[in-house]
């Protein structure tokens, strides 16, 4: 499968638009992204749906959904993280900041549009996993089952 990158954070970036079609390449460009301000990119698939990542030094987010921004979204959880939270089940974001403000931790913010937007440390991942789910879905499509999404 093919996928297309996008800069939510630079509408002029000269890579947008930059097709993929090998986790390889995908990768390395990834890995150069890393030396920018945390910020949100897209990786647009053939099949409709598309990944938003939220790429930092050492933590970042990711979130799948339809190519046209309609529900279902869903998030990557953090390994490690419980399988629910206290409140979780009406609102799973809101229980994640919640637990962080409980704990004294800040969340990581990503730029978008401008806009620093936090995530919750729940759904804040690596950079090997971030990676790993990045190439399975150039190589499928789909969301990675080696993850737990929660959909928010």
């Amino acid at each position: 499968m093919r996928t297309e990158f996008f800069d939510m954070e630079w509408e002029q970036n000269p890579e947008n638009g930059r097709r993929f079609d090998n986790a390889e390449e995908l990768l390395e460009f990834i890995e150069a992204l890393h030396s920018r301000n945390p910020f949100f990119f897209e990786l647009r698939g053939e099949n409709g749906y598309m990944l938003n990542i939220g790429i930092g030094q050492l933590l970042n987010a990711v979130q799948l959904c339809l190519g046209n921004g309609d529900p279902p979204y869903l998030l990557a959880v953090a390994p490690g993280s419980p399988e629910r939270l206290p409140g979780g089940d009406r609102n799973p974001y809101s229980a994640a900041a919640k637990a962080d403000d409980k704990a004294g931790v800040k969340a990581p913010e990503f730029l978008c549009g401008g806009t620093a937007t936090p995530v919750p440390t729940r759904y804040c991942v690596t950079n090997d996993v971030m990676k790993q789910i990045a190439a399975y879905f150039l190589e499928t499509g789909k969301r990675s089952p080696d993850v737990f999404w929660e959909e928010i």
